[in-house]
């Protein structure tokens, strides 16, 4: 948990460093100007990065958490018993169990997270802004959630620092990303979402890769369509 936080911190910090131009966004602009896309201040970027992460907490990350910690609570009995492709097929369930569960909440969230928004009384551009970011990370949190059932596997097996691992490389990637995209390349809100994005998906690339690389926890890797997995 030492890093998970950091991404969160991080994009605040990189939205609170956008600036406005003064040429379209100053005193002496029109006000159709000062009203405009471009004229949102940091402040609003910070606020929409807030409402959005904390729904994206609520409607997706945390169910999908919730249901890979309770559906992994086999894999520790396969261990002991040393039924290794048991252990596999109790994260294939994993995995297949939460993304069923996830799938209708991607779709709430690029059909109707606006509309959510909107009732809670929200003013155009923290809608606009946060859906923006809603929408480009959830795909990655799905891979990030996926990843925590990898996770789980080397955690119920003695292997918890592969977690750790992949949550500090992806750390340190998002890091440089997400500057370059928000700030380099002037991509704003949408620099920070595709880079915490990549960073979800990272993490997920990461955690697999180290999975299967590991002699002792690749034993337990079958394939989804095994029939022990359904």
């Amino acid at each position: 948990m030492l890093f998970h936080p950091t991404y969160m911190l991080v994009n605040t910090i990189i939205l609170g460093q956008i600036k406005t131009d003064d040429r379209i966004c100053g005193p002496d602009a029109s006000q159709e100007s000062q009203d405009s896309f471009e004229c949102i201040t940091s402040k609003t970027y910070v606020a929409s990065f807030g409402m959005a992460s904390s729904t994206m907490g609520i409607i997706l990350l945390a169910p999908g958490i919730c249901y890979v910690l309770a559906l992994s609570n086999n894999i520790p009995q396969a261990f002991g018993a040393k039924n290794y492709e048991l252990c596999g097929a109790y994260m294939n369930r994993n995995i297949i169990t939460v993304t069923a569960i996830t799938l209708p909440l991607l779709i709430v969230i690029w059909v109707g997270i606006d509309y959510l928004f909107i009732a809670l009384g929200q003013t155009k551009y923290v809608v606009q802004l946060s859906a923006i970011y809603l929408r480009i990370v959830a795909p990655g949190v799905v891979c990030y959630i996926w990843g925590q059932a990898h996770n789980m596997l080397a955690a119920c097996q003695g292997k918890p620092r592969i977690s750790l691992f992949s949550t500090a490389g992806a750390s340190i990637f998002h890091w440089f990303v997400a500057w370059y995209l928000a700030i380099n390349l002037d991509m704003k809100m949408t620099g920070i979402a595709i880079a915490s994005s990549l960073h979800f998906v990272m993490r997920f690339a990461i955690t697999v890769t180290l999975v299967r690389c590991d002699k002792d926890l690749a034993r337990s890797i079958i394939p989804l369509s095994h029939p022990s997995s359904w």
